[in-house]
């Protein structure tokens, strides 16, 4: 059993999150997770080959906004040599595109510009494809107070080499203004959660349960951590009755900085309750494979694709050192949701 247990614990490289309201080993569960909007925001893969068309054209949008956000554009990585309209223009050279949006970037303290995954609609159009998409834009101008919450909507044609030789805007874009000093959303969410949670009031919660998701929860019964997916904070107290009353000992102090490392011999590298944004999120399906390898798991192909697209969602990871808890969180179209509720990552007793 201590053999089994290293080898689980070499793949907790992260929170551990999977499967259904009953043990997560049975196949017979409900294990789809509803495809909602996502915003995402990743790098063009090494190997593109190994990608359908449409991940490609998705891929490489993601990555040029990403570019956009950083206030850097390669011209010729993203732009056919002409570019056949952009915006109201027709019929430019790459250079001269790439001219316009850098001359964007000046007057900006930040920006940060991403798609929503689920309003991607990718299309053949000749020998190339065609993209429409919406997305968001939060920038914050030099000098101001102020920070620019921008919806777009956009359709942009590539070539059969994956070049964008059309970029169009669809509507006018519709813009709201809070001031700097105002708290992210997702911050306010953490707060209100880790508030109900602490205090056992689960119902302040329940509007951060996506409806059709759910969310995880992880703990370790005995010498192996059991994955559970519920559908209300309250079925969390039938799997651990110590929480009747709240998560004993849970901070409420969050503090937005880099998260603590550990590990069984130092436990946790610096105290407190912290929040920060997480990419590439992959510690579900990956413990799912590692069981599957141990022959402790039957975990089917289709379920580990859904939950990878799940994992998708994950973007802002809760980690409280008092409780040894982890939280993890998402945005789904365009709201916040606890998706996943772990006590099992950071124990070391079995």
């Amino acid at each position: 059993m201590q053999t089994l247990r290293k080898l689980i614990i070499i793949f907790f490289v992260g929170p551990v999150l999977f499967s259904s309201c009953e043990k997560s080993a049975s196949n017979d569960q409900n294990n789809d997770p509803t495809e909602e909007n996502n915003i995402v925001d990743r790098d063009i893969p090494d190997d593109p080959q190994e990608k359908s068309p449409q991940d490609k054209v998705t891929e490489i949008l993601q990555a040029y906004y990403h570019d956009l956000s950083a206030a850097q554009i390669n011209e010729d990585e993203y732009f056919a040599p002409t570019v056949e309209k952009f915006f109201s223009s027709e019929n430019l050279p790459r250079q001269k595109v790439a001219q316009s949006i850098r001359n964007g970037f000046s007057g900006f303290d930040s920006r940060d510009i991403k798609i929503y995954r689920e309003s991607m609609v990718i299309e053949p159009n000749g020998d190339g494809y065609v993209a429409e998409f919406s997305g968001v834009s939060v920038v914050k101008r030099t000098g101001s107070e102020e920070t620019e919450r921008q919806e777009f909507k956009n359709r942009v044609t590539f070539n059969s080499d994956f070049e964008i030789t059309r970029y169009e805007s669809l509507g006018a874009p519709n813009t709201s203004r809070q001031t700097a000093r105002s708290i992210p959303t997702q911050i306010q969410a953490a707060k209100e959660i880790l508030s109900a949670l602490s205090s056992g009031k689960y119902e302040q919660a329940a509007k951060y349960i996506h409806p059709k998701i759910g969310y995880y929860f992880v703990t370790q019964p005995g010498a192996m951590s059991v994955p559970y997916k519920c559908s209300d904070l309250n079925t969390m107290v039938s799997y651990a009755s110590w929480f009747k009353n709240g998560i004993p000992n849970l901070g409420t102090d969050l503090k937005e900085e880099a998260l603590p490392g550990f590990n069984c011999g130092d436990l946790f590298s610096k105290e407190g309750t912290f929040i920060a944004e997480v990419s590439d999120y992959s510690a579900i399906s990956s413990l799912m494979g590692a069981l599957n390898r141990a022959e402790v798991g039957n975990y089917d192909e289709k379920l580990i694709g859904d939950v990878k697209s799940l994992e998708k969602y994950i973007t802002w990871q809760i980690i409280d050192t008092y409780s040894a808890t982890s939280l993890l969180l998402g945005n789904i179209d365009g709201k916040w949701y606890l998706l996943g509720v772990d006590i099992a990552a950071y124990d070391c007793s079995a």
